[in-house]
């Protein structure tokens, strides 16, 4: 039986993760210099001050519109804490407590502290981990090989969205010693900062999900992207497992240090790839049954989740489980067993008419991935699709977004409507192209539209990026939603 991952309630207290360090190892970790305050003790981070105790280490990050050395002065006479600050930053007027309940602790970049005080604490607990980043999918193979190992012990996931350089930290803190592995995903929105969390987690298995158009507002090209989401691979010493498509002819620039393994995946049954699918069979809205090979073994799946594109998920997760030394039997009651968060192919039922809700995030590639799809899917009725602007495509914007509406038209999709000026693009190609396609100005207008036009027996996607909340539409839909 699959045992429970540690994943953060929303009720929990996010930004203040239990996992502590003494003075001395917080000051080995980071280079830190004891400014005031006793060095004795163990100290856990905490990042907000709202969030702020007794026996805690208030963290003064520094952002584009925050900076938390304005609430160092107040932590420090509110509780028995100390404080990690930049040098030089906490200005001429601060007043330091008579009565310093903790240690006061200086470095040069308090975001780069965090960071090595968190891999520090990750290499005292020296769990298996797993790092995966990706265009598209990250979170969902996170999920998958979560699920896979925890049929062999607890762990640690990430939690929703903190994958950047805050929230690998505040992950890798709420480590506990029984957890047995941990699984973390890496985001970036510039050139660098995969490598930089990379040297934070140093994680053993490496995977790079996929490599298509996204983020194209701060990259030149999708090379570049390439080149970015590579960097997870620069650092790997010899033994770390490498784990990325073969499909995808991108993964020949990812560096592959001397001494470590490669192991790709790939959907085509005549590949080299040692994790690769050998057979796939579509199961409508029950998902996809899929033989696969692992290495020199195979094992059939069912893959309850709909889509072609979860295969290829979980390719990329059974590579990383064989990278972790999990047998087939496991990876196949993980595979089958798995729970996958947030509003990704979700499917639910309101009034009569089957909702697919994909509106976490979006951009071309899953946008496309979740019209074929809505394609496959069996029904008596009609196919809608309501969707919002994929963001930071920069200025390939308009022409990817007119493909989208030339794509819903190929794919014979009855209507679709557009939410935001991008979304204009798509329409105007959807129409040119034959079919219906009217344009929302929000998510709720999209669900007015879709409300009128919708019959019992209809299907409706709904997909976005993650500022479009395209979930928003449901709603306004008539009935009442129900599994």
């Amino acid at each position: 039986m699959c045992l429970g991952a540690v994943v953060v309630s929303s009720s929990e207290c996010r930004y203040a993760p239990p996992g502590a360090l003494s003075v001395a190892e917080l000051v080995a970790a980071t280079g830190a210099h004891l400014a005031a305050g006793s060095n004795e003790g163990a100290w856990s981070l905490c990042t907000d001050s709202r969030e702020m105790s007794d026996q805690m280490i208030f963290v003064a990050l520094v952002g584009d519109l925050h900076d938390g050395h304005r609430f160092v002065e107040q932590v420090l006479s509110d509780f028995k804490c100390g404080a990690l600050v930049q040098r030089g930053r906490l200005g001429s007027d601060f007043v330091l407590p008579e009565a310093l309940g903790g240690p006061l602790l200086e470095v040069e970049d308090t975001l780069v502290a965090f960071g090595e005080a968190a891999g520090a604490f990750l290499r005292r607990q020296r769990p298996p981990v797993a790092a995966i980043t990706g265009s598209v999918g990250k979170t969902t193979t996170r999920a998958m090989l979560g699920a896979i190992l925890e049929c062999e012990g607890p762990g640690l996931q990430t939690d929703g969205n903190f994958n950047n350089r805050i929230g690998l930290p505040l992950t890798l803190l709420r480590l506990e010693p029984e957890h047995q592995w941990a699984v973390v995903e890496l985001g970036m929105s510039e050139p660098g900062e995969i490598l930089a969390l990379a040297q934070i987690a140093k994680p053993q298995v490496r995977v790079i999900t996929e490599v298509v158009a996204a983020h194209l507002e701060f990259f030149p090209s999708v090379e570049a992207i390439a080149d970015a989401k590579g960097e997870l691979f620069a650092e790997a010493i010899a033994g770390d497992v490498l784990v990325f498509p073969m499909d995808n002819p991108l993964a020949r620039r990812f560096p592959k240090p001397p001494g470590t393994r490669s192991l790709p995946f790939s959907l085509c049954p005549d590949s080299d790839a040692p994790v690769r699918a050998l057979h796939i069979e579509p199961l409508g809205r029950e998902g996809s049954r899929v033989r696969m090979a692992l290495a020199a073994e195979e094992v059939e799946v069912h893959i309850r989740l709909v889509g072609a594109h979860q295969v290829h998920n979980a390719l990329a997760a059974a590579a990383a489980a064989v990278g972790m030394g999990v047998g087939p039997a496991t990876i196949r009651e993980g595979l089958e067993s798995v729970n996958v968060p947030g509003r990704r192919m979700r499917i639910s039922e309101r009034g009569g008419v089957t909702i697919v809700d994909d509106a976490y995030n979006a951009n071309p590639a899953s946008m496309a991935a979740a019209f074929r799809a809505l394609s496959d899917l069996e029904t008596e009725g009609r196919r809608a699709a309501a969707v919002g602007d994929m963001l930071e495509l920069g200025s390939t914007g308009s022409q990817l977004h007119a493909e989208v509406g030339e794509l819903a038209a190929h794919l014979g999709i009855d209507l679709l409507v557009g939410v935001g000026p991008l979304m204009e693009h798509a329409v105007r190609a959807a129409r040119a192209a034959g079919i219906e396609a009217e344009v929302a100005n929000d998510s709720r207008a999209a669900g007015e539209l879709l409300g009128a036009w919708l019959s019992p027996g209809d299907l409706v996607l709904l997909k976005g990026s993650r500022g479009m909340r395209m979930e928003s539409a449901i709603e306004f839909l008539p009935g009442d939603e129900g599994n």
